[in-house]
């Protein structure tokens, strides 16, 4: 399956441009008010807003921004299949926008032009989606990245019900400009709707479903006169078929997935909240030259439920939060023949080899207080359990955390033109127990990214991040702004550095 880059950024522009009566919508409201809105202790429970239905609740002020941003990370801890850096720009367009008669619509629209270095043994894009089922080469090298993603939604409140749609689409493309040379195009498109339902015997209930269809297209060259390095198609734990290894440098992904979800809260207070949200991608990755072959069948599930109960009392408001998140793939590995008609090659049967759980439990807290200007302040705690297996050659890696830390955000106005928001997330990991069984043989450089990755893995980290950012108020229908913000991640002897510049206007 080829597609023509030329058109694809044309049509990803045309949803961009239709959506600007969205994105650029004003108003006259008063930035503090709003800025304080976007901030205040929902984001302590706004997962309630995977439901679209449930945006008509989000606020009542209108706002709109339009985010010009530079980032830049380096990395001295880090999975061999990820950058060891990256530097990016990217602009961001966004909006939320009350309408009359109970409705409101919301949308965003974000390009970014990427450039990550050092990515070895991954030749493909969207590796957390895909992953272990990545196309691989041992030279990879510094990839350039195009990012594009538009979001639209609406949703209308009635007298006992909500309604509500969202429709969220994201396409990538990525290459290389020397040997090898990738050329990677994705697309993942989501829709979902939903409904909430308001005082059913003191109960107020949601509930929505979503689909999803993703795709990927992987096609590697090579000009050198000098010969090529071998191409794998990677499965779990860092072996391969053999069949699929060196000639087959074109490849296509193709997945289709659903989602459901809900959320309960008791009518008169709305002070306890459970929410659950299921989503489930199956993917097929098949190698193009040929007839076609089949390389391998993934299947992604991921489960989020929260528990919230807050307590309010004048301006400040307390919480309590459960969470538990749950990630698991299952991969299921053709048995290939190379005796099939004109030496094509056939599958034979299929077995599930490959197996990842990651399960993670966080109990966090929160003290919400509007005295003068507001904070946001939630300690938490966490467990995490991460069993990742691999069964066709007895392999696995098996490791359990703790992790604690604090998040902060404050906002304030300085004078009548100036507002202060401040952020600082401190977060520390520590590996608690570490299993592994790992490939170590003659292939040594399938050897050495496993023990690179498993090392990364049982490091214990402690991050600190810290933002600041000065809105200044121009007039009542336009404001800009300046951020600053920084990321330091600390891995025994080794150390991450991340730093964001961003500006922009407001209305």
């Amino acid at each position: 399956m080829k597609i023509n880059i030329s058109n694809f950024k044309i049509q990803v522009f045309v949803m961009i441009f239709f959506s600007a009566p969205t994105l650029f919508s004003q108003g006259t409201d008063s930035l503090f008010t709003k800025l304080k809105e976007q901030q205040n202790q929902k984001l302590f429970y706004q997962s309630i807003f995977q439901n679209p239905s449930l945006m008509a609740d989000f606020g009542k002020y209108k706002f709109s921004t339009i985010n010009l941003r530079y980032q830049n990370n380096q990395k001295d801890a880090y999975r061999i299949q990820q950058p060891k850096g990256e530097n990016f720009f990217e602009v961001e367009a966004q909006s939320f926008f009350p309408l009359k008669n109970h409705q409101v619509v919301w949308g965003k629209a974000v390009y970014n032009n990427k450039n990550q270095k050092n990515v070895r043994w991954n030749e493909s894009i969207d590796y957390e989606l895909i992953y272990p089922y990545v196309t691989a080469d041992e030279i990879g090298g510094n990839l350039n990245e195009e990012a594009y993603s538009f979001l639209g939604g609406f949703a209308k409140e009635f007298e006992r019900w909500n309604l509500g749609m969202e429709l969220d689409y994201r396409a990538k493309l990525s290459s290389r400009s020397k040997d090898p040379r990738p050329k990677n195009i994705s697309s993942d498109l989501n829709l979902k709707l939903g409904g909430f339902s308001r005082n059913i015997f003191g109960i107020d209930f949601g509930f929505y479903l979503g689909f999803q269809k993703y795709t990927q297209s992987n096609d590697i060259k090579f000009f050198s006169e000098l010969g090529s390095p071998p191409v794998y198609h990677l499965n779990g734990m860092g072996y391969y078929n053999n069949l699929l290894k060196g000639t087959k440098l074109h490849s296509f992904y193709e997945g289709y997935g659903y989602r459901f979800g809900g959320e309960f809260t008791n009518s008169l207070k709305r002070n306890i909240w459970l929410t659950a949200d299921f989503n489930q991608l199956n993917v097929e990755k098949i190698t193009i030259e040929g007839n076609g072959t089949e390389a391998m069948r993934l299947t992604n599930r991921d489960l989020n439920i929260n528990l919230v109960k807050l307590f309010n009392n004048h301006k400040n408001t307390y919480g309590i939060k459960l969470n538990y998140l749950r990630n698991e793939k299952k991969g299921l590995e053709p048995i290939l023949s190379g005796r099939g008609n004109n030496n094509n090659i056939e599958v034979i049967s299929r077995n599930e080899n490959y197996h990842l759980e990651n399960d993670f439990f966080e109990l966090s807290g929160l003290f919400y207080s509007e005295k003068k200007g507001q904070l946001n302040f939630s300690p938490f705690v966490n467990y995490q359990i991460y069993r990742e297996e691999y069964f066709l050659v007895k392999s696995f890696q098996y490791f359990d955390y703790m992790g604690f830390g604090v998040k902060v955000g404050y906002i304030n106005a300085l004078d009548v033109k100036n507002i202060l928001s401040f952020g600082l997330n401190i977060n520390h990991r520590k590996n608690l127990k570490k299993t592994s069984l790992l490939r170590n043989d003659d292939e040594v450089s399938l050897s050495e990214m496993m023990l690179h990755n498993y090392q990364f893995l049982a490091s214990n980290f402690t991050k600190y991040a810290a933002s600041l950012k000065i809105d200044r108020y121009l007039s009542p229908k336009f404001n800009i702004f300046l951020g600053i913000s920084s990321e330091i991640v600390t891995f025994g002897g080794k150390t991450n550095y991340l730093y964001n510049i961003s500006t922009g206007v407001s209305f």
